[in-house]
């Protein structure tokens, strides 16, 4: 399984950039909103200010003045009209602000009235008064922006911590449930995995298990159950009596596929032997038959749907015994077996070729496979009532009995890495041939027994 991004993973990133996105974005909104709102409190209590010091009366000392600046949160900066000295909240008058009370008169009223002033690294909002009952004091209300960033900061970290404090309490949040979801979602994996591998009973089993959340999870662990158990049906009705038209279906691309590798190898061997027509190598001539012999098995698989290539026509048995012995000689030589073989000078049938060579190499290869090392094999060919009967036989210890009655249907077999396709291509064979196949322990030896029709009448015919 290829390595990826973990669902967990998937649910968790965008999740929490979602999260992150909107609690930010009501956090930034709502800061922005309570900084407007305190800047704009500071500049509306400047306005009320100038109101107050319009209309007072009282004379302007530097008491009074502070006492004012602590009320509203303003500095105020006075010049006496009849000394010239200036009053101040402020523990040192800027000498912009100085200039701005020595300048001519002005007059300004309105929030327009307001403007910035840069003195230094202090900057201010400034508002002129002009007192009604004292026309020739010249006075300033300042709202700096140092107060004015302590205002807005003051109205922004409630938000903002409030925001953090919400991210925090939804990612323990957010990785429990994700977990929860991961979990559930291995278990499916797990169980579409032990169906992939055909253990659909083990799957069904966990699968049955009563759901905790009636969810969509829920649902998917239910319909994984179902697929479990269907797949148990198709199963066992592929191992039925259907099993030959099923796995026909199934081994026509690969056979077909196969062969064209096989024809291309072929090919190349052939014009290798063709050029190097002085070559005497013995393991190219066993090569060769290794080759024969695959395309032998592939004809064979082709034959499971009744559907195998070529004609009938008249065969002369012996001929295609003594192929077929010798495309199966490696593997007698490689197990040290001896063989032995009875045959009359002809036993001629009515058959297509390529489909009955499978069929007979079928049956050497698993009489090699059941002597085992150092076993002894009989081949004989029979005529007798107008049947035709191959009959091959070897000194193992026969079928186990569990599959003794069965081994001729498709997909039974013994052998760990088998597939149990051998007897039933023979079978399959043996039926398009109007024949059959059968078998017999006798004493010690396993005798299988191919029976066909002889064709009477034909000679010289390979």
């Amino acid at each position: 399984m290829a390595a990826g991004i973990s669902i967990r993973r998937q649910l968790m990133v965008p999740l929490l950039a979602g999260f992150f996105v909107v609690v930010s974005g009501i956090s930034g909104v709502s800061a922005w909103l309570q900084s407007s709102r305190a800047s704009a409190e500071l500049e509306r209590r400047q306005d009320e200010a100038v109101q107050v010091l319009e209309d007072a009366a009282w004379p302007f000392t530097t008491s009074v003045l502070k006492q004012i600046s602590g009320l509203t949160g303003q500095d105020i900066v006075v010049q006496e009209p009849s000394t010239g000295a200036i009053l101040s909240s402020l523990p040192t008058v800027p000498a912009e602000i100085e200039a701005l009370l020595q300048g001519p008169p002005v007059t300004m009223t309105g929030r327009s009235a307001a403007f910035e002033l840069q003195s230094g690294s202090s900057r201010y909002r400034v508002r002129f008064v002009n007192p009604r009952w004292q026309p020739q004091a010249r006075l300033l209300v300042l709202l700096s922006q140092q107060t004015r960033d302590e205002a807005r900061w003051n109205a922004v970290w409630p938000p903002a911590l409030i925001g953090g404090a919400a991210m925090l309490a939804i990612l323990p949040w957010l990785i429990t449930i994700t977990g929860r979801w991961s979990a559930r979602l291995r278990d499916i994996q797990r169980q579409v995995a032990e169906i992939a591998r055909s253990e659909v009973g083990t799957a069904s089993a966990a699968a049955a298990a009563p759901p905790v959340h009636g969810d969509e999870l829920a649902a998917l662990v239910d319909d994984v159950h179902a697929l479990g158990e269907r797949l148990q049906t198709l199963k066992e009705q592929l191992l039925g009596t259907e099993r030959e038209q099923l796995i026909a279906q199934l081994v026509q691309g690969f056979a077909h596929q196969f062969r064209n590798g096989l024809s291309g190898i072929s090919l190349a061997l052939q014009l290798h032997l063709s050029r190097c027509r002085s070559s005497d190598d013995r393991s190219l001539q066993i090569l060769q038959r290794q080759l024969q012999l695959l395309e032998t098995e592939v004809r064979g698989l082709l034959s499971l749907d009744r559907r195998a290539e070529g004609t009938f026509a008249p065969l002369n048995l012996v001929t295609l015994l003594q192929d077929c012995v010798l495309l199966v000689e490696p593997s007698i030589e490689h197990h040290g077996l001896q063989l032995e073989m009875m045959a009359p000078a002809s036993v001629f049938v009515s058959g297509i070729r390529d489909s009955l060579r499978a069929a007979c190499v079928n049956l050497l290869q698993n009489a090699v496979e059941a002597a085992g090392p150092g076993g002894r094999i009989r081949v004989q060919l029979l005529a007798e009532s107008g049947r035709a009967i191959i009959r091959i036989a070897d000194n193992g210890p026969g079928p186990a009995p569990e599959v003794a009655e069965r081994m001729q249907q498709a997909f039974v077999t013994t052998k760990p890495e088998g597939i149990g396709l051998g007897l039933a291509i023979v079978t399959a064979v043996a039926r398009d041939h109007h024949g059959s196949l059968g078998w017999r322990r006798d004493h010690e030896w396993t005798v299988m027994e191919l029976n066909l029709p002889e064709c009477t009448g034909i000679g010289g015919v390979a």
